[in-house]
């Protein structure tokens, strides 16, 4: 039995795994539905995708395999504001996919030269621009820009690049944003919340 997955996963939620018994072989095929993606689809094959919800248990394929079989998984990612807790009280996280971004000082440096305190931005979601590809952090790496306000009532909107936290550069994590009733809870600490 060989099972084979490609994916550029975390840069995108588009997965496929090749299934290939030396015979065909009946066995579950379990695959993780992540609780921040809200439309999964798995499909096998040419098969009409199904929609799968995302959950705590793996999402079951069970039937019998045979050579060759390919099961295509697409995980959306789309942009999430992770309410604040604590010290962030009142601002958010900004993620896709299992990222957050951060404002980096390597690509921000105009930015942060009249903009000293990048966490009292207030991002404006609705800028978000298409994540576009950034080398710089690492290999496959992702990058977007938006429109943020400083702080100050007469503030001109300025543009911010935010990178994957993973930029060694990153300085800031957390932001304001004009509503905060957009924000969502982190699914992560939902066990926690519950107990």
């Amino acid at each position: 039995m060989t099972i084979e997955q490609q994916t550029d996963y975390p840069s995108s939620g588009h997965v496929t795994i090749r299934v290939s018994p030396t015979e065909p072989t009946q066995f579950p095929l379990r695959v993780r539905i992540p609780r921040w993606c809200p439309k999964a689809t798995v499909q096998v094959n040419s098969e009409t995708p199904a929609a799968v919800a995302p959950g705590a248990q793996p999402y079951e394929l069970r039937r019998t395999w045979k050579p060759g079989d390919v099961v295509t998984l697409d995980l959306p990612m789309p942009w999430r504001l992770i309410r604040g807790r604590k010290v962030q009280e009142g601002k958010v996280a900004l993620m896709r996919g299992p990222i957050v971004y951060c404002i980096g000082t390597a690509q921000n440096a105009k930015l942060l030269k009249d903009n000293p305190d990048p966490g009292e931005l207030t991002i404006d979601p609705g800028t978000l621009g298409e994540v576009a590809s950034d080398t710089s952090v690492r290999p496959d790496g992702r990058k977007v820009t938006a429109q943020a306000l400083p702080p100050g009532t007469n503030a001109a909107p300025v543009t911010v690049v935010l990178t994957e936290f993973v930029d060694p550069s990153g300085i800031a994590t957390y932001f304001r944003i004009p509503n905060l009733a957009k924000a969502v809870n982190d699914e992560l600490m939902s066990d926690c919340f519950a107990k």
